[in-house]
């Protein structure tokens, strides 16, 4: 959950942040909750603050917006520019937004992710919201074809100003063919972004500290579009 406020009010801001952690208290409660993560909140950090259980941190790779499209692309890894031209010359993509919401297109998306992964990983209440978020303007997917099929999709959620890297899937068989099919739909991505106005493209966690192999991977993969990174405190709480 994400906190925004725009109280000036100081007794005000100070009430609301304490109905918060009754709220919390009651969840904790109620459904058995034994731990809060949370980014750096001066409030909130200081209300828990005897109930530190650890303080880590993780960052993310930022993408500035504000540069000219040229400049953006210069920023890139530079191994990845043939991967780039490559997929614009031999991927078509769709993009499926609140303009051209291609509900069947978006649940071939799905079913990819599925199967690509083995399981469902977010519940389909979560898959629905999604998609509403598409629907109303908050988000959109870029999928790409090979061939007539879909080997490659991501989704990215938006506000008024910073687009986020949500979910992405690629066909792991051409992957491993070294068939660069994930590199363009990205640079699409991220130059679409650009065109709607958003000012930054946050691609998410680019740790390499993880044991899991595959998470580094795709760590390293999207640390070679961003020309930032941004440092965030973490800490867990214990609930009493």
């Amino acid at each position: 959950v994400s906190i925004h406020h725009s109280i000036e009010d100081e007794e005000l801001l100070d009430n609301s942040f304490k109905a918060l952690y009754n709220k919390i208290d009651w969840l904790a409660e109620t459904e058995k909750f034994t731990f809060l993560k949370c980014y750096n909140n001066k409030y909130i950090t200081a209300n828990y603050f005897s109930n530190i259980l650890s303080v880590s941190n993780e960052h993310y790779g930022i993408i500035n917006l504000a540069l000219p499209v040229q400049a953006i692309k210069s920023n890139i890894r530079k191994s990845y520019k043939s991967l780039i031209n490559w997929g614009e010359r031999n991927l078509q993509i769709r993009l499926i937004n609140h303009s051209n919401p291609e509900k069947l297109v978006f649940d071939d998306f799905k079913k990819f992710h599925i199967s690509t992964s083995g399981r469902q990983t977010r519940n389909d209440r979560t898959w629905e919201i999604q998609y509403e978020m598409i629907l109303n303007g908050e988000g959109y997917l870029t999928a790409a074809f090979y061939n007539n099929n879909l080997v490659s999709a991501n989704l990215f959620l938006h506000g008024t100003e910073e687009a986020f890297y949500a979910v992405a899937v690629n066909d792991r068989k051409l992957m491993s063919d070294n068939i660069p099919i994930a590199h363009y739909p990205i640079y699409y991505s991220i130059l679409h972004a650009k065109k709607i106005g958003m000012k930054i493209m946050n691609m998410d966690l680019i740790d390499q500290n993880s044991e899991d192999i595959k998470k580094n991977n795709i760590a390293k993969f999207k640390k070679g579009f961003v020309n930032t990174v941004v440092n965030r405190t973490v800490y867990h709480f214990k609930l009493n």
